[in-house]
């Protein structure tokens, strides 16, 4: 839940809103109801600036350009979750019939276009928080002894910058990277940047972070804000992306573009250097940030998802509280849960991976209180048989009517909360990720995984299962087909690559419905083999599938938003493929 701190911005928000008709998200103008002269003078004023940074984190709606709102969940209210899951092996959209929209059809079956609303408001909605950011940095800088209070708030700034270029570079590709506010590049239209140069902000912004941030908020009120442990985070996921990008994705000349705006040769180059990067600062996570290495294992699964929040492996989420303002509450579950929209459902493919599995259906493999002891927890918590009517009751159960939903959301949000918004906040980055990240980046640095490697995924499998239902992974069972489920088109030569397809369906099992699956099968280079053999079949009502999915070469990057690139009269130049 939102807490009070956060509250406070509520009263100042910043709102972002055009200069113009032919103004660019990124040129949007910083507007409150103070002066640019009158606002950076005191303390409280950095602070206020910078909780509307935090607010936007999970904001549904923004002012446009046009004088209207975009109002199609700019950020981790949903487009940030649903573009992460939206054409990939976990989930699919299930709007059918008279619900139906069409941008979810064109996101899930790769066939998005510069005009698709999410594409554009995700887009939008992480450039307004890169602007305002970039305002608060910029006027704490000209200051010649900024007081403590201000370098944090600095620090929380860069870390918030950070995490919205990671967005930005991972879904898009390389984009327009600057660290200047609207105000200060006035009739300036800024070409693409390289993912290399993304990457190297996101990169010193995280360090910067790291240096100077707490390692924690004791106080209720501060949940929510940005650590030296979240940077730290969030830097082993950046580092472990871009390495693995480069060394897997495939990304062709085309792709790449004209002056190599999408290319990741330099990854390439430093591969070594960004797989290190990637393991030393998932060790700063796990031993700066927590009791002792097997700290995970106290740690029950299901209690870093509803009705629990701010718990300890939450390292960092967005919060969202019900009942102090109408846009304050949360969607995820609404778009991919038990709510009224579910734009996105798991597939049969992801519950059955979940073990025990084989040959069943995804009701027939589906725990039950009374059998859960007996499977994988995380599929008693991540997929839930129900959802719930507009006034709040159940849908027939399982038998009846297998509408399945991301349980991890699964919130009587309709009955209890009546304007379809929840209190829960929503995951970025937890503890679980950081254990993954290390045994990957381990792997690659000693070109195959190493028995710290296998000790660091079985911390994970040893929290969701019994051994007698998740043995620990071990050289003798990477090709065990009840350990590690074979995927039709896959076959993995070395342990390697082996240890690679565990890694990655331990992160599907894991995070499903938590918005990063579509850049793990991209980073992988298994994009097209995943998705075209998805298993669908266990669903009786198949209208809410898109069935057969096939992943273009060009779908690795979504396609810029049509008018960013209208309007810069060719300087920003479109994806390949759109």
């Amino acid at each position: 839940m939102k807490n009070t701190l956060l509250n406070q911005v509520l009263l100042l928000t910043f709102l972002v809103l055009s200069a113009s008709c032919e103004t660019s998200f990124l040129d949007e103008k910083v507007t409150t109801s103070l002066s640019k002269d009158q606002l950076y003078k005191k303390t409280a004023d950095y602070e206020m600036a910078l909780m509307g940074v935090y607010d936007m984190l999970g904001a549904r709606s923004l002012p446009i350009m046009d004088g209207g709102i975009l109002n199609y969940l700019c950020n981790y209210n949903g487009g940030v979750p649903l573009l992460g899951e939206l054409a990939t092996d976990e989930m699919c959209s299930s709007a059918a019939g008279a619900s139906k929209q069409l941008f979810l059809e064109e996101l899930d079956k790769c066939k998005s276009t510069g005009q698709n609303t999410i594409v554009k408001s995700v887009y939008a909605g992480q450039y307004a928080m890169i602007n305002q950011a970039n305002a608060l940095i910029f006027n704490a800088d000209k200051l010649s002894e900024p007081n403590s209070a201000i370098k944090q708030y600095v620090a929380e700034a860069k870390f918030l910058r950070a995490l919205c270029y990671y967005n930005l570079v991972s879904l898009y590709g390389g984009v327009v990277c600057t660290t200047l506010p609207g105000s200060e590049r006035v009739g300036t239209v800024l070409p693409r940047s390289s993912t290399e140069k993304v990457y190297e902000q996101i990169f010193q912004d995280l360090k910067d972070a790291y240096a100077v941030l707490p390692k924690s908020f004791a106080a209720e009120k501060e949940f929510g804000r940005a650590t030296s442990i979240a940077a730290a985070a969030l830097l082993a996921r950046a580092s472990l992306t871009a390495a693995t990008m480069g060394k897997y994705a495939g990304i062709t000349a085309e792709l790449a573009l004209e002056g190599g705006i999408n290319s990741y040769e330099w990854a390439r180059n430093m591969e070594k250097e960004l797989f290190t990067q990637a393991k030393t600062y998932a060790d700063k996570v796990i031993k700066e940030g927590f009791s002792s290495e097997d700290a995970l294992l106290s740690m029950p699964y299901e209690q870093s998802f509803y009705p629990y929040e701010n718990t300890v492996e939450v390292i960092f989420d967005v919060q969202f509280q019900y009942g102090f303002s109408q846009s304050e509450g949360g969607w995820v579950g609404r778009i991919s849960g038990p709510g009224s929209w579910n734009w996105a459902i798991p597939t049969g493919n992801i519950a059955n991976t979940y073990m025990p599995f084989g040959g069943k259906t995804i009701g027939e493999n589906f725990p039950t209180p009374a059998t859960k002891a007996n499977c994988d927890m995380r599929k008693y918590k991540n997929i839930t048989s129900f959802k719930y009517k507009g006034n709040g009751t159940l849908w027939p159960p399982l038998a009846t009517d297998k509408t399945y939903n991301i349980g991890k959301y699964a919130v009587e949000r309709v009955k209890d909360y009546p304007n379809q918004e929840h209190p829960h906040n929503f995951v970025v980055l937890r503890l679980a990720e950081l254990y993954l990240i290390w045994a990957e980046a381990d792997a690659e640095l000693n070109n195959g995984p190493t028995a710290d490697a296998y000790r660091m995924i079985n911390y994970v499998r040893r929290r969701a299962a019994d051994a007698n239902v998740l043995p620990d992974l071990n050289r003798e069972n990477l090709d065990d087909p009840a350990v590690v489920k074979p995927v039709l088109g896959i076959t993995p030569q070395t342990e390697l690559e082996k240890f690679r397809l565990a890694l990655l369906q331990e992160r599907m099992l894991e995070f499903v419905g938590e918005g990063i699956r579509k850049v793990d099968m991209i980073r992988s280079g298994w994009s097209a083999e995943l998705l075209e053999n998805v298993n669908i079949a266990d669903y009786d009502e198949v209208k809410y599938l898109y069935m057969r999915r096939l992943f273009e070469k060009y779908s690795i990057f979504l396609p810029i938003p049509s008018r960013e690139v209208t309007i810069s009269n060719g300087i920003i130049i479109q994806n390949y493929g759109y």
